[in-house]
């Protein structure tokens, strides 16, 4: 069953900002340059000052000594990679500006300067926030994960610096402390690029990391989450993760655009050199691969002085299993999924003309006067919109409501997109919709208006006089959301590591909308949230390193189960070691080493080992067990037509589990003492390789009191066995020819003038080697190879050898009886290192 999800919209502006409308997708999209140039790791005793090309230098040899460049020909970059200076080389990439997750949509515009329908504008010179009351839970993603608890045990933070990059930040919130410097809440911090910086023009830094544009909304939403704490009369009464820590922000996003691979790692940099103790980061972009990271050097040396990386897995969950992010795959890098939050923290009551409640969704409620009028409350006619989606922009709605004669009190009900039932309610960031005010209903209350414009007509009226605010549960709440991105790596690292609450979650916003605060959703939220935890933690015990931060938060996670699943627990491919659970982390006397298990290929029987270390004044016994989660398959990938319907990733998930066995349970671990534990794991069998499978699940160890987890992540099949190249049928390629017979169905060969295929006999003039300065080589000859990709590998070879080639083992050739047989002139080398 299924309902669309109703909107109240007020044509002129109720209670938001004075911003230039902009008719949804008409924002304007930014190309970058085909070649954003290079990053090169120079050798230790290399000069920089010797070194013409470099545009920014990452210079700090405490962390990584190099520069990043642009290489304008080949000549360039090849007299550069010559230099004995040069250690390692990577492409400079590009990455999209972070963007809220809404209404069942990654709202991502390819290359976007600004979200749609958002447009740049400047702060007013005093900062002004709402003042709410009610009876809300604001502090339900906190109660989520045990943050309340362990704040009520002395732990907020205090003498913790967390440094994050993402786009500025409003330090006059009076909730972020109203200012800027030593000794206030944002302690530090660096603009590294300025406003007018897109991702690959000339940065111009400031010292001070104050938004001057709507898009820092983003930036001052992180910061509240990990550390808001709302003065009396201000706000909703938010707390941060980590109310008493200093915050260092990094500014590396401008007003609009993307960032780069170098402005990133600089801003790394700088936070570690400020001497943060931890580094946050809600920015990726899908890489896949982790292997050849230019992120791997210099995380690594980070991690080596004690700092800690937690960095957002991505918002790519509609696009299945392997789809990783960077630099958040990073071995050194936590990775966070996104859970959703119990509840929908801020909803307000209407009053319908016939008696009837109308409760709607908005960060804040609508006005219930006018300062212009000399009326102490509003009552606003309501129109029935059309249904018709393509009809929800400002001139479809103006006009829709020219009938009425007070159109500056006329709420037009719109049908914009169907959802299913048992979906989230979500809202729009600020500003998203121009100067159009939208709010959110469910279908129960847009049943009510639609009865009452039934029997009441152009009389009915709703009015806005109740201003406190009231919650909804969440149907999802406490899973993993639909769009948290699924690993793990192509070479089977388990990603994300664990999950924390960032599903429609309330937190601070720049000042400019008068309101102060934003609901959105991602791992962007959820991301902060982790880095809490983990600052909590390093109060409590400033000696740990952050791997053995990062074990505690996982090992202490709380496996969830798949939504609408009937029991079955969700991949560790999504949710890691599960929802972070810090009171139990930050309380625990037993830890663990290792706190997951990457089985990689393993088809056959795969034993594990791992030590349990009783840190309590007494001796324990502890028992071992398993709880298998979902088998998920990446193929077939499932797609629909009609993008509202696809709310969450489709995956083919079954519940066939590993066979585990243990060498010892239960057991007893002395005080101070230590245990090793073998573990045998056995992967389900009777499993198609050919759909992608994996398994995955985790190892329990009990206490008494407590339950630990291990999650653990596999493939039933050996990759480096199976064909790389599709030979199936090419029908299933929707390729219109196919291959005589008695000729094999390999790689398909054309021209490059018209790429079309040919199955009997084809001749190709390679053209001549010397051709003449300035001219082009011709391309009518060229021979072109199409291949199709079965399974996953880092390298892949086709090699044309002479039809009249003797039979060679090098290539397992043998020529064919037919002539003109152009399949057998292709064959493949695959090297598979990775998954083997």
């Amino acid at each position: 069953m299924k309902f669309r999800h109703q909107v109240l919209a007020a044509v002129t502006v109720l209670a938001s900002p004075s911003l230039t409308v902009l008719e949804p997708g008409s924002a304007t999209k930014i190309e970058p340059p085909s070649s954003l140039g290079f990053i090169i790791q120079l050798e230790p005793n290399a000069s920089i000052e010797d070194q013409a090309l470099h545009v920014s230098d990452v210079d700090n040899p405490e962390y990584l000594y190099g520069l990043s460049i642009n290489a304008e020909n080949d000549t360039d970059l090849n007299s550069l990679l010559a230099l004995p200076q040069v250690k390692q080389v990577w492409p400079n990439r590009y990455y999209d500006r972070p963007v809220p997750v809404v209404s069942g949509r990654h709202r991502k515009t390819s290359n976007a300067t600004v979200p749609v329908g958002v447009q740049p504008v400047h702060l007013r010179d005093v900062a002004q926030v709402a003042n709410i009351n009610g009876t809300s839970d604001i502090l339900s993603s906190l109660k989520m994960t045990g943050a309340d608890k362990v704040h009520a045990e002395g732990f907020t933070g205090k003498g913790v610096k967390i440094g994050f990059l993402d786009t500025r930040v409003d330090w006059r919130h009076p909730s972020l402390g109203a200012g800027f410097g030593p000794g206030l809440k944002v302690a530090g911090g660096y603009d590294l690029v300025g406003d007018d910086f897109v991702g690959w023009n000339d940065p111009v830094p400031d010292d001070d990391p104050l938004t001057t544009c709507l898009e820092g909304g983003h930036g001052t939403h992180v910061a509240g989450i990990l550390a808001a704490r709302e003065p009396k009369g201000v706000g909703f009464g938010i707390v941060g993760v980590t109310p008493d820590a200093s915050l260092y922000a990094y500014r590396v996003l401008g007003c609009t655009g993307g960032v780069t691979d170098d402005i990133i790692m600089q801003g790394m940099e700088k936070a570690a050199s400020d001497g943060v103790d931890l580094i946050s980061m809600s920015i990726g972009e899908t890489a896949v691969w982790e292997t050849g990271s230019p992120y791997a050097p210099l995380l690594a040396k980070i991690q080596s002085q004690g700092i800690g990386i937690i960095i957002a897995a991505g918002n790519e969950g509609g696009q299945g299993l392997y789809v990783s992010s960077a630099p958040a795959q990073d071995a050194s890098a936590i990775s966070v999924g996104s859970v959703s939050d119990v509840v929908f923290a801020t909803v307000y009551n209407a009053a319908g003309s016939d008696g009837s409640t109308i409760e709607y969704a908005r960060v804040v409620p609508l006005s219930s006067s006018s300062p212009s009028s000399s009326s102490s409350e509003i009552v606003y006619n309501v129109f029935y919109g059309d249904d018709d989606d393509q009809n929800c922009v400002d001139q479809a709605w103006t006009d829709a409501i020219a009938s009425f004669p007070d159109k500056e009190r006329v709420i037009t009900l719109m049908v914009w997109e169907w959802v299913p039932d048992h979906s989230d309610m979500e809202i729009d960031q600020p500003g998203y919709n121009g100067d159009i005010d939208v709010v959110r209903l469910k279908k129960a209350q847009s049943d009510k208006i639609l009865a009452g414009i039934a029997g009441q007509g152009k009389n009915f009226t709703l009015t806005f006089k109740d201003q406190t605010v009231h919650q909804i549960e969440q149907p999802t709440g406490n899973t993993t959301l639909w769009f948290s991105t699924f690993g793990p790596t192509m070479e089977m690292s388990l990603k994300p590591q664990v999950s924390a609450p960032g599903g429609t979650i309330l937190s601070t916003w720049v000042t400019s909308n008068g309101w102060g605060y934003a609901i959105i959703s991602g791992t962007s939220m959820a991301t902060p949230h982790l880095a809490g935890c983990y600052a909590l933690i390093k109060q409590k015990y400033p000696s740990l390193s952050p791997k053995e931060i990062a074990s505690r938060l996982q090992s202490s996670a709380t496996p969830l189960e798949q939504y609408l699943g009937e029991g079955i627990l969700i991949t560790t491919a999504q949710q890691g070691a599960g929802l972070v659970n810090i009171l139990k982390a930050i309380t625990s006397e037993t830890v663990f080493s290792p706190t997951k298990f990457n089985l990689r290929d393993s088809a056959t029987p795969f034993r594990q080992n791992f030590t349990i270390e009783n840190q309590s004044s007494a001796p324990k016994t502890y028992a071992v067990g398993h709880k298998g989660a979902a088998e998920v398959d990446a193929l077939p990938l499932i797609t629909t037509a009609d993008v509202n319907e696809m709310f969450y990733w489709g995956l083919n998930f079954k519940s066939l589990y590993a066979n585990i066995s243990f060498s010892a349970d239960p057991f007893t671990v002395p005080a101070g003492g230590r245990a090793t534990v073998e573990v045998d794991i056995k992967p389900p069998s009777g499993i198609d390789p050919a759909l992608l499978p994996t398994y995955s699940g985790f190892i329990t160890v009990t206490d008494g009191d407590s339950e630990f987890v291990l999650p653990y992540l596999g493939i039933p099949y050996k990759r480096g066995t199976l064909p790389t190249i599709y030979t199936g049928d090419l029908e299933n390629l929707e390729v219109e020819t196919q291959p005589p017979a008695g000729v094999p169905v390999l790689p398909l060969i054309s021209t490059a003038d018209t790429g079309a295929r040919n199955n009997d006999l084809m001749v190709f003039n390679v053209p001549a080697k010397n051709v003449p300065d300035g001219q082009t080589r011709p391309l009518d000859n060229d021979l072109v190879i199409t291949t199709f990709i079965d399974h996953p590998s880092d390298y892949v070879r086709l090699d044309a050898v002479p039809v009249d080639l003797a039979s060679n083992p090098a290539y397992n050739f043998t020529p064919s009886a037919l002539g003109h047989d152009i399949g057998s002139l292709i064959n493949c080398l695959v090297k598979k290192e990775a998954s083997d």
